[in-house]
């Protein structure tokens, strides 16, 4: 494997969907907590994420 010349960086996030309305996100720099109540997209967002980070 090799190193990145210029990594990916996401600095934000935005979802909706059906009956939803826009949720954004924003990432500061280091880690990021995210946390909320069920069913609004925690989970989602961290598999889009790994699906994001998956090496071909």
């Amino acid at each position: 494997m090799t190193a990145l010349r210029h990594p990916m960086v996401i600095k934000g996030l935005s979802f909706t969907g059906p009956d939803r309305p826009l949720a954004n996100v924003d990432f500061s720099r280091g880690l990021s907590l995210i946390f909320g109540a069920s069913n609004t997209g925690k989970s989602f967002m961290v598999k889009l994420g790994l699906c994001c980070n998956a090496q071909p």
